[in-house]
């Protein structure tokens, strides 16, 4: 049990908080309400954190340490932007704070944040006596952004030329010498960019943003579940959805916007709170419309009591609704409604149609959590008080009155109602909400998640341990593209964490009974597929006529399209759909389908390899087959050129 569910756990026990063990939301929650009023030293209290400047200070620090010491330019950007969300606005140490860090990512190679935090250091007023320095990395960053020494390039160095006069000799002597010989300090960025743009190719007139090849259906073996109404080709995109909420997780504050889940280099913070950071003003202005204005105050209270991302996200999930909703009796008026829909598809729709942003395509999702109530672990319905009473008491809008004595708490219907709502959106997300997890390029490819997210749409797909579809993201952004040739009326299938090609079949079926309570029968299962399943070579297998058909579709690059098979161009392969090389991939798979055979060759499970580096839920850091693959890839090309 990790520390935060230790926590918990002992203060259920501290309260004597039964673990839960009725259905109804209300009946958990007052129970639970009951006994945490008799127990006063377990009381929530609200925490402030205010921004300091001898915290930012000490941050910033510990950022110069990490760079100039020991190297490690990942931690010393997380430390220099937790010094700038702890700096009080237009204060020394915030200038300092964007100094420093435009240093490292200099260095790096990322230019344009690099540019973006010097402009604000000098904005804000960076000392005269140091002005030089970021002159003369302004040069170099733009002069590495385009070799041609264009006018500002000139500009930068004739400014760092005049600050420099205001420096000792020595610093003056370094300055000049950069200056001097700058193209030795070109830098070329290497790092990925996570500003994917994805599209579908038609829209579906009852699942909004969304391919019209797919529809819900249900069935009492199912469930509910995804179809094909038309044949769907590897490579096509079902749909692109924005999380309904998404939250980052609390470790990975100072790493991630707060907003749209991107990886932020030049982050700045909330001017409010010290917790969070965006990628730029438009993610900080979105954020505080739509939902930080109210959870910015509740944070610092929220972290202290060790709460992670699975209460920020059934946090998240109340304030999207309240605000779709207007009030909370409306919103109320709206639950009740729901909960009169027996339909399991209908309960799902809003006015007939599939809508992603809308709570009825949330709140009817799949939330039977009742196999793990009896864990120690399940403490939500504890939670959902401390979390409602953060809301009662920093929230003028909300409630009908700010409520700031807990013990007040108990005698209003409406917080014990948002409790409830809580307690319910904890077990949906349970159920539902899927990891957003990352290599991070610049702390030695460390593979670590950065929050988890709610896609609705997503999880109405069922799971096959051979799955047929995979999602790829960008942010708060997922598409869901195919990656083989699916049949129409065929039920469309992700991967939950338990793939074959990854998993033994009695740990697939282990952890999918643990985890989502359900006995796997996929096909994968059936046949007891794992990684040690020894598949035959495609040409073995089929005709001279289709390897000929092959042949014609990846023409006069054959041995190099094949060469992919080996991932050295597979996320240029996959970022590029319109590609040759893909075209001739997805055509290799066509031809593969056409020939009626009904499980994998080892040619076929390459190739899907080329998609799961940018499954969300397998990273390329994480993928223990990848040398195994590449060997077998040059067997593959090897035997099939040999024998056409």
């Amino acid at each position: 049990m990790d520390p935060a569910t230790q926590f918990w756990s002992n203060k259920c026990v501290a309260c004597n908080v039964p673990g839960r063990v009725d259905k109804n939301y209300d009946v958990a929650v007052e129970l639970s309400m009951q006994r945490l009023l008799e127990c006063e030293a377990e009381h929530p209290t609200l925490k402030y954190q205010l921004k300091c400047r001898k915290t930012a200070a000490l941050k910033i620090k510990e950022g110069n340490n990490y760079y100039l010491t020991q190297g490690k330019n990942g931690l010393a950007l997380v430390s220099y932007t937790e010094g700038i969300a702890y700096a009080p606005l237009n204060s020394k140490e915030l200038a300092k704070g964007y100094a420093n860090r435009s240093a490292v990512t200099c260095e790096l190679g990322l230019h344009h944040d690099s540019l973006k935090d010097i402009e604000r250091a000098l904005d804000i007023g960076y000392p005269d006596d140091l002005k030089a320095k970021l002159f003369a990395r302004r040069a170099r960053n733009l002069l590495s952004l385009d070799e041609d020494m264009r006018p500002e390039v000139e500009l930068a160095m004739a400014e760092a030329r005049r600050w420099a006069n205001l420096m000792t000799f020595p610093q003056k002597r370094k300055i000049l010498n950069v200056l001097n010989n700058i193209m030795d300090f070109v830098a070329i960025s290497d790092f990925p960019e996570d500003r994917h743009n994805f599209t579908t190719t038609s829209n579906n007139s009852k699942i909004l943003r969304a391919s019209d090849f797919i529809a819900i259906k249900y069935n009492d073996k199912f469930g509910r579940h995804i179809v094909a109404t038309r044949n769907i080709d590897a490579g096509e995109t079902a749909f692109v959805h924005e999380s309904y909420a998404a939250v980052v997780t609390p470790e990975q504050f100072y790493r991630f916007c707060w907003y749209c889940l991107k990886k932020v280099y030049s982050g700045i913070p909330c001017h409010q709170c010290v917790n969070v950071i965006y990628c730029d003003e438009d993610c900080l202005d979105a954020a505080w419309k739509e939902h930080h204005h109210i959870e910015c105050p509740m944070i610092t209270s929220m972290v202290s009591e060790n709460m992670k991302e699975k209460e920020f996200l059934a946090l998240r999930m109340f304030i999207k609704a309240f605000k779709e909703m207007g009030s909370v009796k409306n919103l109320q008026d709206h639950v009740r409604k729901l909960n009169s829909i027996n339909d399991p598809i209908n309960k799902l729709l809003t006015d007939g149609v599939f809508d992603d942003t809308k709570y009825a395509s949330v709140f009817g999702l799949t939330s039977d959590t009742s196999f793990v109530w009896s864990s120690p672990s399940y403490t939500y319905h504890l939670k959902s008080i401390f979390i409602v009473y953060y809301l009662a008491a920093t929230s003028d809008n909300i409630l009908d009155r700010k409520i700031t004595v807990f013990k007040d708490l108990a005698d209003d219907r409406q917080t014990l109602f948002i409790a409830s709502l809580l307690l319910k959106h904890f077990d949906i997300n349970l159920m539902n909400a899927q990891k957003s997890e990352i290599s991070d390029y610049d702390v030695e490819e460390d593979h670590f998640n950065r929050g988890i997210m709610l896609l609705p749409l997503m999880s109405l797909f069922n799971h096959s341990c051979d799955f047929n579809m995979c999602y790829y993201m960008s942010g708060h952004k997922v598409a869901l593209n195919a990656v083989k040739m699916i049949k129409k009326d065929e039920q469309l299938t992700i991967n939950y964490g338990a793939d074959f090609q990854l998993k033994q079949t009695h740990a697939r079926k282990s952890f999918l009974q643990t985890r989502y309570n359900f006995t796997c029968d996929c096909v994968a299962c059936v046949n007891d597929w794992s990684p040690d399943s020894e598949f035959p070579f495609f040409y073995a297998i089929t005709s001279p006529e289709s390897m000929s058909r092959i042949l014609d579709a990846v023409e006069e690059n054959f041995e190099q399209d094949l060469s992919i098979l080996g991932l050295a161009n597979a996320t240029e392969i996959v970022e590029n759909f319109n590609s040759h090389r893909l075209r001739g991939l997805l055509k290799i798979l066509k031809v593969y389908d056409e020939e009626g055979i009904k499980f994998p060759s080892k040619e076929s499970s390459i190739i899907s390899i080329i998609y799961l580096p940018h499954v969300v839920s397998i990273q390329p850091a994480i993928f223990p087959s990848v040398k195994k693959q590449k060997a077998a890839s040059k067997v593959v090309i090897n035997s099939i050129i040999a024998r056409y």
